[in-house]
């Protein structure tokens, strides 16, 4: 478990809902990392040209997680309300279960199919977020504890036992948790940072990562806002910094940059995307030891953030059209472009082969009213087919 797979934000989500208050746009935004988009069955074969058949609208999609091409978990939100729905599938997205509804955001992690955590972002102001755990696949939930604050993102588990949390405690102050028995208590452990080496930590957390008990990985912005990345082999006790080199598309201090979640193969051989958000560019560092070190940047094409799933294996849409790269982002190769009339407005990668996408109109501002159809690709890209979705 540990979760190789990845799970892309769509960086322009939080802004879709500007009536909501500050911990609720956070907590959208926390959401949209792990969302995208996903899905499976075949309805319509895009790869011949055919744009998707019209469907109901079933709400908006802020949530999802699968782990296979036919088990997978979506999270539909009705904007007016606002108000969560956790559908799941196993039979990809050909029949649906309803199994959770939210007062508000929620977000979903499943380590395989019968372990899932789901995190319940209050549907008012001054409400208390949830921690829920289910062991059946979806079909009960117990609530589980969360740490003091209430500012906090979604927990990363590896196992039923074993989860990490990163809440704000005030103004520019983040506090890494951590907890051993599923979520009954946690602990604050220390700072993150190597005073010897790379200062006492980010001024800005941007992702955290663990592949098991020990090994995690958090990605950060320093004061002068260039990239580093720190690692830890204890669970989260200990950090070591190292800043990234410079990207070969200019320095990074001043811009806007998003250290994104990396992705290690059992071989030790990484792929860590960086996000330039300001100037709509990214860029893949590769590592061969074990995520110790990152190095050798190399530009995304399309200015768009990759995801990778193994290391190796990595998936990027850029609008109009898929690339996959077998290589940790040294070079791409262009898939199938969306249906005409049509563009890809963000993705969740299952494996090499499997990847969910959503399209909507080309040119179209996306927000809560506009039409959207979900897709999935079983063949790297090379065709992709429509799936029908429940409705709210």
């Amino acid at each position: 478990m540990g979760g190789e797979r990845r799970r892309p934000w769509p960086p322009d989500l939080a802004r879709r809902w500007e009536g909501l208050g500050p911990r609720r746009r956070r907590a959208v935004g926390l959401i949209a990392l792990s969302l995208l988009i996903l899905g499976a069955a075949a309805a319509v074969d895009l790869h011949r040209g055919g744009a998707p058949s019209p469907t109901r609208r079933p709400g908006l999609l802020t949530g999802a997680d699968w782990i296979s091409a036919r088990e997978g978990w979506i999270v539909l939100t009705d904007p007016g309300v606002p108000e969560s729905v956790l559908f799941a599938t196993s039979d990809g997205g050909a029949h649906w279960r309803r199994q959770l509804t939210a007062p508000g955001p929620l977000a979903v992690q499943f380590l395989g199919p019968k372990l899932g955590f789901a995190t319940e972002q209050p549907g008012q102001e001054g409400g208390a977020p949830r921690l829920l755990q289910t062991t059946d696949g979806g079909g009960h939930w117990r609530e589980l504890n969360l740490p003091g604050p209430g500012d906090a993102g979604a927990p990363v588990f590896v196992d039923a036992e074993r989860g990490w949390l990163l809440a704000g405690t005030g103004p520019g102050v983040v506090v890494l948790y951590r907890t051993l028995d599923g979520g009954r208590d946690w602990e604050a452990l220390p700072p993150v940072g190597d005073p010897g080496r790379a200062g006492p930590g980010p001024a800005a957390a941007t992702s955290l990562w663990f592949r098991d008990a020990s090994n995690g990985w958090l990605g950060g912005v320093a004061g002068d806002g260039s990239a580093v990345v720190y690692v830890t082999r204890d669970g989260g006790r200990s950090w070591r910094g190292t800043p990234l080199p410079e990207p070969v598309t200019g320095p990074g201090g001043g811009h806007d940059l998003q250290v994104l979640i990396p992705s290690l193969s059992r071989t030790g051989v990484g792929a860590l995307p960086v996000l330039d958000a300001s100037s709509r560019s990214a860029e893949v560092y590769l590592s061969t030891d074990g995520g110790e070190t990152w190095r050798n940047p190399v530009p995304a094409p399309g200015g768009a953030a990759p995801v990778f799933v193994d290391g190796r294996d990595g998936w990027l849409l850029d609008g109009r059209r898929a690339w996959t790269s077998s290589d940790s982002g040294r070079s791409w190769r262009a898939r199938t472009p969306a249906p005409a009339g049509w563009q890809f407005d963000g993705f969740l990668p299952v494996s090499a082969s499997v990847a969910l996408a959503r399209l909507v109109p080309a040119g179209a501002v996306v927000d809560e009213t506009g039409p959207w159809r979900l897709v999935r690709t079983v063949d790297g890209g090379r065709s992709w087919h429509q799936i029908p979705l429940p409705g709210l």
